[in-house]
């Protein structure tokens, strides 16, 4: 709604996505004179269209992974431009495969670790050491959108160090 009676508002993600509405415009004179001043109306059909879902594996297009680590790769960041705050919407496939040395081969993951949820969690000890993997996600609404993002896993027998980025403090000024 709008607060000048002139114009129509609606707030953003208040209509669904794929459906029909109508509008309807009444104009009235306004005539203390008359029981029944003049009118008149107008309405509009429109039907709202489907935006794109967004894939995206947090960690980046190329992550590097020691052996005798688990890791876990995260897609739950992944959205439906028509729904954005509802994640429910969203399906998830994982696919794995080898990227090298030998490219197309099946990762052979144990059935324990789940392909189908946002997150796929890949034990220890279960890639082989010094070969890069191909994780893809196929992320699909509930309206038939679908987009897909990868990331390129390098698994090293060697110590591979954490780094990760937490929230900046407020800055200090020591001449304060």
């Amino acid at each position: 709604t709008s607060r000048d009676p002139r114009y129509f508002s609606i707030a953003a993600y208040r209509l669904n996505a794929l459906s029909t509405y109508t509008a309807t415009v009444v104009v009235t004179i306004p005539d203390d004179s008359v029981t029944d001043p003049p009118s008149s109306s107008a309405s509009l059909t429109f039907q709202l269209g489907s935006s794109p879902v967004i894939a995206n594996i947090d960690g980046g297009s190329a992550q590097t992974i020691t052996l005798s680590d688990a890791f876990t790769l995260d897609a739950s960041e992944s959205y439906d431009v028509d729904y954005p705050d509802t994640t429910g919407r969203l399906s998830y496939a994982w696919d794995c495969l080898e990227n090298s040395p030998t490219y197309g081969s099946s990762c052979d993951l144990p059935l324990s670790v789940s392909m189908s949820s946002s997150t796929v969690t890949v034990p220890a000890n279960t890639l082989s050491a010094d070969r890069s993997y191909n994780f893809s996600v196929l992320v699909t609404s509930v309206s038939g959108e679908t987009d897909n993002s990868y990331t390129v896993v390098t698994v090293t027998s060697r110590s591979v160090p954490r780094v990760s980025v937490v929230s900046v403090s407020p800055k200090y000024n020591p001449t304060e």
